[in-house]
């Protein structure tokens, strides 16, 4: 009943107009969950219940693994979308992890790392786990030794236990726009502040466009400009990203960037391109950034770096 097209629903000998209000109920309404939901169609009887019941089943549709994690995960989404700061790019990085899983058993420290709320003792032990063998599932992975519960639980909604799923999307496209009219407050030179900038009559605009594909590649543009600036003063981004080609079985491109692009070595000290200043803490509470080079979508525009880069991994020599 879910799926039937309107020829085969003509074959339970229904009228027109009561096959034009299922479909129109499916479209509208979304799924049957069992046939007396007709009931809830004008025009259907019990008798026309009893009539075509043993002619029909009503079988829910299954989500794919994409849409499942979206369900799971839909409330962390809004928080990273609307990241602003120093771990606004970090956020770009979480949310490319959401969409596009990689199976944990080919993730190096760098790629665990990355990860929200995953600590630097969790990476350990996931290492150490793939060093014992394949991991399958979440009970093993739950069993690597020295994992915190935190987390493992954190760490679920990035990963997989196999390869890209056949019934997955090859691509992946978002797009967010932002227009608010909330001033700077996170000045602290107040003698410094324009009043240009609390001009609510210009908003601040933030728009940004990201596709991604199975072949790790992605392309990104994003626009920004300040609450209070005219229309002549914005930061125009955009970038192309390749990433995860072997060289040799231990060395690897990790990325190579054409555009604008972020880069943090060294927790930020030894270098850094970024508006905002983010403290290093370890321990309870430790801060996370966008270690190595990752293509630029963020609203930074002063320490902007433009041209070519390219990050590669290989083992200690």
């Amino acid at each position: 009943l879910n799926s039937a097209t309107s020829g085969e629903l003509n074959s339970l000998r229904l009228t027109i107009n009561q096959i034009e209000s299922i479909i129109d109920y499916r479209n509208q309404t979304g799924n049957f969950h069992d046939i007396y939901d007709l009931l809830q169609i004008s025009g259907f009887t019990i008798s026309d219940v009893h009539s075509i019941r043993n002619l029909i089943t009503v079988e829910t549709p299954k989500a794919s693994t994409f849409q499942k994690d979206m369900q799971r995960a839909s409330y962390k989404m809004g928080k990273w979308i609307s990241n602003e700061g120093s771990t606004e790019g970090l956020s770009e990085v979480w949310l490319d992890r959401f969409f596009e899983p990689k199976n944990i058993n080919n993730m190096n420290y760098d790629d665990l790392m990355a990860l929200p709320n995953l600590s630097p003792v969790d990476v350990t032990a996931v290492l150490k786990k793939q060093k014992r063998g394949y991991i399958n599932g979440t009970w093993e992975l739950k069993n690597s030794p020295g994992i915190s519960y935190w987390g493992y639980k954190n760490l679920v909604d990035f990963i997989r236990f196999t390869d890209r799923p056949i019934n997955e999307g090859r691509y992946h496209i978002r797009v967010n726009s932002l227009v608010r009219t909330v001033p700077i407050t996170s000045n602290p030179d107040d003698e410094g502040n324009i009043s240009a900038f609390k001009d609510t009559s210009m908003p601040e605009q933030f728009h940004k466009i990201s596709i991604t594909s199975e072949q790790n590649l992605k392309a990104g543009l994003s626009y920004h400009r300040y609450m209070g600036q005219p229309d002549s003063i914005y930061t125009l981004k955009g970038f192309f990203q390749a990433e995860k080609y072997a060289i040799t079985n231990n060395i690897q491109i990790e990325r190579i960037v054409l555009g604008n692009y972020t880069a943090s070595f060294g927790q930020g000290v030894i270098f850094e391109t970024n508006d905002n200043f983010s403290p290093r803490r370890t321990g309870f509470g430790f801060s996370k950034r966008a270690e190595g080079i990752h293509g630029d979508l963020t609203r930074s525009s002063q320490y902007v770096m433009r041209g070519s880069a390219v990050q590669v991994s290989m083992p200690k020599l």
